[in-house]
């Protein structure tokens, strides 16, 4: 929107409502069944796993950067596609995604802890992915729109990795010293 009233952006005009509507509803029925293996895997399984050898932040870190692995032939492709020079934009988008992706992942660990529900995160998951992805492909976004989330969920993410008192979940075998502090 900041875009648009400075002048940086003009969104496509081919767009309506009903198509907007339309294209995030069935786009959510596609990405649940993705969403919920991720959030099964990286937090009902992969986590509480690390949580049983390491600190809360260590095992948290960790998850995230099992996570950004996940994503690295999707990183690569948004790498090709971003300009003509492959040897400079593939490693642009992979430095760019780092920190976020792994501080993404510890926002939907920290929702996974606190609801001790992996269908609610998996939720998160959805949402999150279908409405930044409709709005991306039916109104366009600007550099700051397609973005923002990347600066939102690192700053985010730092916050609860580091002020958060993390409780368990599950029963996991976690060292004493390690509840509550990372």
């Amino acid at each position: 929107m900041m875009e648009m009233v400075l002048g940086f952006y003009e969104p496509s005009g081919n767009y309506n409502v009903s198509g907007i509507l339309f294209a995030f509803g069935s786009s959510t029925l596609l990405t649940i069944v993705p969403a919920f293996g991720e959030e099964f895997g990286w937090r009902g399984y992969l986590l509480p796993q690390l949580l049983k050898k390491y600190s809360y932040r260590k095992a948290l870190l960790l998850h995230g950067l099992v996570t950004w692995i996940w994503y690295l032939p999707v990183l690569i492709f948004m790498g090709t596609q971003t300009g003509n020079n492959l040897l400079f934009f593939i490693p642009v988008v992979l430095v760019a995604s780092f920190i976020p992706t792994i501080m993404h992942a510890v926002v939907f660990a920290y929702i996974w802890n606190r609801t001790a529900s992996l269908a609610v995160v998996s939720a998160y998951h959805v949402f999150f992915d279908e409405i930044r992805d409709t709005l991306e492909n039916s109104v366009g976004l600007g550099f700051l729109g397609q973005n923002w989330q990347m600066l939102v969920l690192t700053v985010l993410g730092m916050l609860v990795l580091w002020k958060t008192k993390w409780k368990l979940v599950q029963e996991t075998k976690v060292r004493p010293t390690d509840q509550g502090h990372g």
